[in-house]
């Protein structure tokens, strides 16, 4: 069991509640004692000892709910449906791991930057070690962008899609969930989740690719779409570990006398040209 993923779920489910509350189809004493269950979730270590890993998060969250409340925890399914809620609890912790994918990609971004313009003149094999990590420095860049515009596409909750007679009050869900836009395509809104979890997907197969991670490049390719919670939370914990352990290293190579016309674009980096870059994201 992820702990991020539980509080995060835990979260759509009360931003959900406030949603009810205000289309005036629960009353707030039933909020609130839905509330408070969902609040013992995480202390409740029969449910941390009886949790199925390969099971939805929200159908053991439902299940708890309906074996201590009964006739109110009966509310969230009649309005929702668990794919429903998986769905914008992925999409949740997608952003929130994007974000630190992005933190952590830049930070390693500028350190090989900052070892390229080091060692701008200094030999390596037929070019030189600047020109080198500037080739890593260029690719993590073009990750970080991919990373910034996936952010703003995912920035959206599907939360509350169901099609009823009573308008759900969905803005307000939106804004608890503290994501900026609402999908209001309810038929675009059960099919986002396949969307979004390939293009995460993507997201983390590039930075792989830039940081040459051969096995995890075969896993990630092998995956073909995430699908599952637990699959999402194994990737991205093996990308933030991956860009940790990422760190560049100089490469001893014989000093070999380098004539000016034989390195090329190596031979004039510019370098304040990928400082600009870097300085946008």
């Amino acid at each position: 069991m992820n702990k991020e993923f539980l509080n995060l779920s835990i979260k759509t489910n009360k931003a959900f509640l406030e949603g009810l509350v205000k289309s005036e189809l629960l009353k707030r004493s039933d909020s609130s004692k839905i509330q408070k269950k969902l609040n013992q979730i995480k202390k409740d270590r029969n449910f941390k000892k009886n949790f199925k890993n390969k099971k939805s998060y929200q159908e053991q969250i439902q299940n708890y709910l309906q074996k201590r409340l009964r006739k109110s925890s009966k509310i969230i399914p009649k309005y929702s449906s668990t794919k429903e809620f998986d769905d914008t609890t992925r999409i949740k912790y997608q952003i929130i791991s994007l974000e630190k994918i992005r933190k952590d990609l830049k930070k390693l971004t500028n350190q090989f930057f900052q070892t390229a313009k080091k060692y701008k003149n200094s030999p390596y094999k037929n070019s030189t070690v600047g020109h080198y990590f500037i080739a890593y420095t260029e690719s993590l860049i073009e990750d970080l962008i991919l990373i910034k515009n996936t952010e703003k596409i995912f920035n959206k909750s599907p939360l509350g899609n169901k099609e009823i007679t009573k308008i759900l009050e969905r803005e307000l869900m939106t804004k608890k969930l503290e994501l900026k836009n609402t999908v209001i395509n309810s038929i675009f809104a059960k099919k986002i989740s396949n969307k979004f979890n390939s293009l995460y997907l993507e997201v983390l197969l590039q930075i792989s690719i830039s940081l040459e991670a051969e096995n995890l490049i075969e896993e990630l390719k092998a995956e073909k779409t995430l699908k599952s919670t637990n699959r999402t939370i194994y990737f991205t914990e093996a990308i933030l570990e991956l860009i940790k352990n990422s760190k560049p290293k100089i490469k001893k190579s014989k000093a070999l006398e380098i004539k000016e016309k034989s390195l090329g674009s190596a031979g004039n980096l510019d370098l304040d040209f990928y400082k600009r870059k870097l300085s946008k994201l």
